[in-house]
């Protein structure tokens, strides 16, 4: 079997790894991602060939690959192998296929190159073998991972480079932010740092420092808001879920006689039940207006399904004008009043609104006083 010919730039690192860093065969091999034989067999040509390092100024590129993989007259043709750590580092980034790289290795390469169906067998071949290695699962944007490999950067360079991995990583994140709020649908644009805790609604701090942490979303929790019209529950519902939102979170926000109405629709159409899916997907739905309209006996089946569905593995934030010592009365079916109760209800945090003047006075609860 003839040696695998390795690129410039990963020979380049195969030396820089052997003599400058004192790394072993294993090591360098597992840093560049080849085989401890081909490692071996890169540095033994470099020491038939009476190569040093560092490479002399003088030698260029042509004079090392001459060196290192001199011509077998009448031999069989070596093929250039493709960097495959850097291939798997390309391909990561948005709009980079394995054929474009393809193209990019053969323009390189044209007489020794692989052809495209050799290079994706090799390319598979090369990912099963990182698979057997490490096999991790990250939640979507809760890390980033940087790989410093190829290069010695002084201080500015490093924090450039910083600099750009964190733009980049911010961006990324913003983009999903945005992505989850257009998804919400939220009434009201509110976000907790608004909160003006000098007015008169009765707002606990405490309170709202501990939901601002999101731990009841994590646990699966609801949260009630109750109190008067025009107090602002809607608002303070949408910035708990823009909250949520901004913690990698999905919300939905609806109002409860829209829902039993899209509910019809969905049963006519044949699509209720994938409707029902669609909500239980969310982690925290929102119902505004709970008890607002009474409740037929298909509306309080639906709402069962629903509470159903989210109790327990989803959180859900409900704002009524009712008082909660009300609803069962509300529902006006004992068995299922005590069924939907108990899965909203029970463990529920719960914010009380007290009279105050109208947040459709005041704009919004969060306004600061001039």
């Amino acid at each position: 079997m003839s040696a695998e010919r390795l690129e410039m730039r990963t020979i380049r690192e195969i030396l820089r790894l052997r003599h400058e860093c004192g790394l072993s065969h294993r090591e360098v091999a597992r840093s560049v991602g080849r085989s401890a034989s081909t490692v071996a067999d890169c540095l033994g040509r470099a020491k038939a060939s009476g190569l040093t390092w560092p490479r002399p100024e003088e030698m260029d590129e042509g004079v090392l690959e001459a060196r290192l993989y001199p011509p077998v007259p009448g031999g069989p043709l070596v093929r250039s192998a493709p960097d495959w750590g850097w291939v798997h580092r390309e391909l990561r980034r948005k709009g980079v296929a394995l054929q474009l790289l393809w193209e990019e290795y053969k323009a390189a390469h044209p007489d020794d190159g692989y052809q495209y169906s050799q290079f994706r067998d090799l390319d598979r071949r090369f990912a099963r073998q990182l698979d057997v290695v490490m096999r991790q699962v990250h939640r979507a944007g809760e890390k980033v991972f940087v790989e410093l490999r190829d290069h010695r950067f002084g201080s500015v360079g490093e924090e450039r480079f910083g600099m750009i991995v964190d733009r980049e990583w911010t961006e990324r994140q913003d983009r999903r932010l945005k992505n989850r709020l257009k998804g919400a649908r939220l009434r009201q644009p509110a976000c907790l740092e608004d909160v003006n805790y000098r007015h008169s609604w009765g707002l606990d701090r405490s309170v709202l420092q501990r939901l601002a942490t999101c731990r009841w979303v994590k646990d699966h929790e609801s949260v009630i808001i109750t109190g008067a019209t025009g107090l602002g529950k809607t608002w303070l519902a949408c910035a708990l879920a823009h909250q949520a939102c901004r913690e990698g979170y999905t919300a939905l926000y609806i109002r409860v006689p829209r829902l039993l109405q899209a509910f019809g629709v969905s049963r006519a159409d044949g699509s209720y039940v994938r409707e029902l899916a669609r909500l239980a997907k969310t982690d925290v739905l929102i119902l505004d207006d709970w008890g607002l309209a009474p409740m037929t006996e298909t509306g309080r089946h639906d709402i069962l399904e629903v509470l159903e569905d989210c109790h327990g593995v989803r959180s859900t934030i409900v704002t009524s004008q009712i008082p909660v010592s009300k609803w069962h009365d509300t529902i006006a079916d004992p068995t299922l009043a005590d069924a939907i109760l108990d899965r909203l209800v029970h463990g529920a945090h719960r914010i009380e609104l007290a009279p105050g003047p109208s947040m459709r006075q005041a704009h919004r609860v969060g306004e600061h006083d001039e």
